[in-house]
């Protein structure tokens, strides 16, 4: 029989100490610390033992006496040698297949405790099973492998009769080891001792055994908008997130945040209780309804209208037909921030100081509202960008719409390149500058760009630059700016040609575009021969037998970088100015339907035989869709109608057959649908229009009787 050296179970004395102050281990006396580490240990006293150190002695002491005597009497031919004070212990071990007895059928209870002993009853409180998980002479040595106990002293123990210090120190590194099964699976015996336990948790932390929480991040906190004047309702806690998985309520003090004005999104900084962190949020307080701060303009192609919002994501903001004015005609709209830009279009650009009207729709404001303003432009038109779009072609960015083309001089040194006069553009504010000859790379050229007049007849401000040209060997890019059933917009990064309908599909790689156009009205198509940044393909229009208008929902929208004319061999590449080349692309669109009815926006007679009629949206308009009656609502007799446009429009003008001067009519409009997949329907609309006498007298007869006066 193997002898344990004295030193070694004292070599326990502060785990020990610690398990004493984890109530884990009790010593000789009930009421001081004497932990006896050199007395041997009965098999009785370490069952008791372990039970201890595992926290399970109160679960074993609640078992009824009757049932724990009658448990080991039916499992051990030795049972009544068992002391009392230790049955319910045993029983409680027995129960719980923690022990089983020798294999004689007796449990031996005053016999000394073994090391493999100890162990296998260690590893069957950590869910290992006997025979399946390890086996019973090689305990001692799973044991080390499963708590990290030191192997040497393990095999020291092994066979030895354990002393209450050995006990201590296998069972101090147990602590340290994780549940195979069980409700605790995964965790280790301290973290299960300990929980719950602030006083126990700080004892295993002084000691090493566990780490101390430390809060490692605070939840993010969802943004919160509120109107101005509205109650603001910050959390008043933040959930911590703790390096040992567990997470904690706590407080935070937030500064005083000023609800009576509007405030963009601002992040605000609350200082969490205790320590030195800051929860954060993200705070917007807004302007209660959308208003109109102003009505302006700078140049006479563009009217600017302020709002009090921001209106970037607004649709409505953005849709032209939502706007009137009454001189100069809509072309598109652009919302960024709390701007609209309305951009006119070039043949209805007014005089300069041209005073004038805008109503903006309540489908906006809420409710339909005129500003009035005045087409106003003092100022010359600057140079604000330059690049090269291509080995031969510059492109100058002006500040406003240019009306007549000027002079541009590009010099190299002495030399001065030719610019193809005739091929610089107009009506835009992105100027094209072609050239006959081929920039070098790397080169610099001086710039001179003059005599470019805006629509007010303003000469620009003349700009010199220089201009370091390097080639551009990066491939062009494609974004999506919008889709519906019926088109696609998509935006090049760089000026692009090539450009067929063939490349552009949805859905499947057949259902290919009905045709592509630089204008979002479907008008202008577009020419594989000439460049592009912006075009849009069109799925439907009204053409049943090619039209594939998108579904609903999320789809494929698909750009290939090189197609075959239908019906041809005819193939083109998708490639800028410098001949690099657009990788097909893919890209997830989401559509939603248009289930939107038209409405007829303005009605106003604008001669004694016509009148105008505007919708909000483009819609197919004729002889069935109007009747036009007296004020009694009866037919008038020889009235006929012609309409201009005959084809799909916004905005038609309708003439009588016979002027109708000094009359009252009764304009009824029904059944009109929209030119979308949908074909949404406006019902009925009636209005009545006095018609005024704008026919100016003509001189029938003069007479001169010869004396002072002319009879007319």
């Amino acid at each position: 029989m193997l002898v344990v050296p004295v030193f070694a179970a004292s070599d326990y004395e502060d785990e020990a100490k610690t398990l004493y102050d984890l109530g884990l281990f009790k010593g000789k006396s009930e009421t001081a610390y004497e932990p006896a580490l050199e007395d041997r240990l009965l098999r009785e006293e370490g069952v008791a033992l372990l039970l201890r150190i595992f926290n399970l002695e109160d679960e074993a002491l609640a078992m009824d006496q009757a049932e724990a005597e009658n448990l080991l009497k039916q499992k051990f031919s030795d049972a009544g040698e068992i002391a009392a004070w230790a049955v319910k212990y045993i029983a409680y071990a027995v129960k719980n297949n923690i022990v089983a007895g020798r294999p004689d059928g007796k449990f031996a209870p005053k016999d000394n405790l073994l090391g493999r002993e100890y162990a296998k009853m260690v590893l069957a409180l950590l869910g290992y099973v006997q025979g399946e998980d390890f086996e019973y002479k090689f305990s001692i040595a799973e044991f080390a492998e499963k708590t990290g106990f030191s192997k040497s002293e393990a095999s020291r123990m092994d066979e030895a009769f354990l002393l209450r210090g050995d006990v201590v120190g296998m069972s101090y590194a147990a602590l340290s080891a994780e549940y195979k099964t069980g409700p605790n699976a995964g965790k280790k015996v301290i973290d299960v001792i300990v929980e719950g336990d602030e006083e126990k948790k700080a004892v295993a932390i002084a000691a090493g055994l566990i780490e101390e929480a430390v809060i490692v991040s605070l939840e993010t906190l969802y943004d919160i908008e509120i109107n101005v004047g509205e109650t603001l309702n910050l959390p008043n806690q933040v959930k911590a997130f703790y390096s040992d998985g567990t997470t904690a309520m706590l407080d935070v003090a937030w500064p005083t945040v000023d609800n009576t004005k509007a405030m963009p999104k601002t992040e605000i900084e609350g200082v969490v209780s205790d320590t030195d962190l800051k929860a954060k949020i993200n705070v917007t307080i807004k302007e209660a309804q959308l208003r109109v701060v102003s009505v302006s303009t700078d140049n006479l192609t563009q009217v600017k209208v302020e709002y009090n919002l921001d209106v970037t994501t607004n649709a409505e903001v953005a849709k032209k037909d939502n706007y009137t004015l009454s001189t100069g005609k809509i072309d598109t709209v652009s919302a960024s921030g709390k701007v609209a830009v309305l951009n006119l279009t070039k043949d209805s650009v007014p005089n300069n100081q041209t005073n004038a009207k805008l109503t903006i729709s309540d489908k906006i404001l809420g409710s339909k509202q005129e500003f009035e303003f005045k087409y106003f432009d003092a100022t010359l038109p600057q140079v604000v960008g330059f690049e090269a779009t291509g080995p031969k072609e510059f492109t100058a960015y002006f500040d406003e719409p240019i009306k007549d083309k000027g002079t541009v001089t590009v010099k190299s040194g002495t030399s001065t390149l030719s610019v193809n006069v005739s091929g610089i553009g107009e009506g835009t504010d992105a100027v094209k500058i072609p050239l006959y000859s081929t920039l070098a790379d790397g080169k610099d050229y001086d710039i001179t760009i003059q005599g470019f007049k805006d629509y007010a007849g303003f000469e620009n401000i003349v700009k010199s630059l220089t201009y370091t040209y390097v080639k551009d060997t990066s491939a062009p890019v494609a974004t999506i700016k919008s889709a519906k059933q019926e088109c696609v917009e998509v935006e090049f990064n760089k000026p692009v040609s090539g450009i067929i309908r063939e490349m552009f599909s949805h859905t499947f790689t057949a259902w290919i575009a009905t045709q592509v156009t630089s204008d979002a009205d479907g008008n202008n198509l577009v020419d594989h021969d000439d460049s592009y940044s912006k075009v849009y393909a069109w799925f439907y229009t009204g053409e049943d037998d090619v039209d594939r208008p998108i579904p609903e929902g999320e789809t494929t929208f698909r750009i290939l970088g090189k197609a075959t004319v239908t019906n041809t061999s005819t193939s083109y590449e998708i490639k800028d100015l410098w001949g690099n080349k657009f990788e097909t692309a893919d890209f997830t669109i989401a559509i939603s339907a248009d289930k939107t009815a038209p409405e007829v926006k303005e009605i106003k007679v604008t001669e004694e035989n016509q009148i105008t009629v505007e919708f909000t949206k483009t819609v197919t308009f004729g002889k069935d869709n109007i009747e036009v009656l007296d004020e009694e609502g009866k037919a008038i007799d020889g009235l006929t109608l012609s309409f201009d446009p005959t084809t799909a429009a916004t905005k038609f003008t309708v003439t009588f057959s016979k002027g109708l001067a000094g009359k009252t009519i009764i304009v009824n409009i029904k059944n009109v649908y929209d030119a979308t997949l949908n074909s949404n329907k406006l019902d009925l609309y009636s209005t009545t229009l006095d018609v005024s006498d704008t026919t100016p007298p003509e001189v029938e007869y003069i007479r001169w009787d010869k004396g002072d006066y002319l009879y007319i």
